[in-house]
């Protein structure tokens, strides 16, 4: 093959690698421009956040430091909650509505219900500055519940039997190897009385 002929067959590949080059170059600038790698967009103001909580309410972690994140950004000056949530664990849900609750006195929360935002996700809504729900939005629920499987009679059929230990007489209140105690069952039904006592004063 002579030189000429060499240079002749590599020159689309250097065409098409200088095009790339190029277009990654710009693309690199482009966004460059428009991030700092903090999630902030240089040189832009006046910005809306958006957090969003979707299905079961188990763990507050995440959403609360979201939700401080958007506080300390100056940029943002309000925020979009967006809930389709069934609810969950009362501990989790009341540490969001309180976080939400004090971020309001800053920068009003806008909240954008889905399918459902029930329970817990309608005890989060309550704390935003608007809540905004569809007409078909499955929302309410105010109420708190527990349940426990009963395997007592599975396991005396199996002719197993569990032998507990305890330090208290209620130590082992929902356990599903016999059967809720009438006093196991009025110190549960106190417990969740009071629990609905705090969402309904929320």
């Amino acid at each position: 093959m002579t030189e000429r002929h060499s240079r002749t067959t590599l020159f689309p590949y250097v065409v098409l690698v200088v095009v790339v080059a190029c277009f990654a170059l710009f693309m690199a600038l482009a966004l460059g421009g428009l991030g700092d790698g903090e999630g902030r967009l240089a040189g832009k103001k006046d910005r809306v956040g958006l957090v969003e909580i979707v299905g079961p309410i188990m763990d507050s972690r995440i959403v609360v430091e979201a939700l401080d994140k958007l506080e300390a950004d100056d940029s943002v000056k309000a925020i979009v909650l967006r809930i389709d949530s069934p609810g969950g664990a009362v501990g989790p849900s009341q540490e969001i509505y309180h976080a939400v609750l004090r971020l309001r006195q800053q920068k009003p929360i806008v909240v954008s219900m889905g399918s459902v935002a029930a329970s817990g996700g309608f005890y989060i809504a309550s704390a935003g500055s608007k809540i905004l729900a569809n007409a078909g939005t499955l929302t309410g629920s105010i109420g708190v519940i527990m349940a426990f499987a009963d395997i007592s009679q599975l396991l005396e059929w199996a002719k197993v039997r569990m032998e507990v230990v305890k330090t208290g007489d209620l130590k082992d209140t929902g356990s599903g190897y016999r059967p809720t105690t009438d006093t196991e069952r009025e110190y549960l039904q106190d417990l969740i009385d009071e629990v609905l006592d705090q969402f309904v004063a929320d």
